[in-house]
C-alpha cells in the first residue's frame, strides 16, 4: 500500500507544482523530445506584474487584427525555434490589438489597449516595444522583423547591451567576432 502512495506522491508533484506555482513543464513530442518552448503572450498589465516578479524584459507585440505584416511576423518571427527559446527564456510576452477597447488596469488606473498604444506612440503596426522589469520603455521598433534581425534585438536586450550605450551594429560585429574566436 505504501509503495502505491509513493508512485501517486511521485505523479502528482509535477501537476501540484503547475498549478500551485504555475510552472509550465516542458511539453514533448510522441517521440520523447523536448519540443519548441511556445509563446506565452499575456496582457498588458498582467505582463507588466509578472515582470517585476520575475525581474525579465518585457516585449510588448502591438498589432491589429487586419494586419499583414503583424500576421507574417507571427508566421515567420514568433514561429521561429530560436526565437521561441529566447522569449520563452529571457522575456515577459504582452501582445496588444492597438484598436482595441478591451479595459486593462494598470497601476490602479483603468486604460484600454488603444490608450497603451497612443502613449507609446505606436502609429503603424507591427510595432514591438521593449520594457525593462520595472516597465519603463527601452525602445520600440516599427515594422516586421525577420526572424534573423530579430535574434539579434533580442538578444542585445537580453543582455542589456543598451545600457552600456552599445549600438546594435556594434553588439552585433562583437558577438561575431566572439562566434569567429570559439
Amino acid at each position: 500500500m505504501r509503495y502505491k502512495s509513493v508512485a501517486a506522491a511521485s505523479i502528482m508533484m509535477p501537476v501540484l507544482l503547475v498549478l500551485v506555482l504555475g510552472i509550465n513543464p516542458p511539453q514533448t513530442s510522441s517521440k520523447g523530445k523536448v519540443a519548441d518552448p511556445e509563446t506565452n503572450w499575456l496582457s498588458y498589465d498582467q505582463g507588466l506584474q509578472l515582470a517585476k516578479k520575475s525581474n525579465k524584459h518585457v516585449l510588448v507585440d502591438f498589432y491589429t487584427t487586419w494586419c499583414g505584416w503583424c500576421k507574417k511576423m507571427d508566421k515567420e518571427t514568433y514561429s521561429s525555434k530560436e526565437v521561441k527559446k529566447l522569449l520563452a527564456d529571457n522575456y515577459i510576452t504582452v501582445r496588444l490589438n492597438a484598436e482595441s477597447s478591451r479595459n486593462l488596469s494598470v497601476d490602479g488606473k483603468d486604460i484600454t489597449e488603444r490608450q497603451v498604444a497612443q502613449n507609446y506612440n505606436v502609429q503603424g503596426y507591427p510595432t514591438t516595444c521593449f520594457l525593462n522589469s520595472d516597465g519603463v520603455n527601452v525602445g520600440c521598433l516599427p515594422g516586421y522583423i525577420g526572424p534573423e534581425d530579430f535574434v539579434n534585438v533580442l538578444s542585445y536586450i537580453k543582455d542589456k547591451a543598451y545600457e552600456k550605450n552599445m549600438r546594435l551594429e556594434d553588439y552585433i560585429k562583437q558577438k561575431q567576432q566572439t562566434k569567429g574566436k570559439s
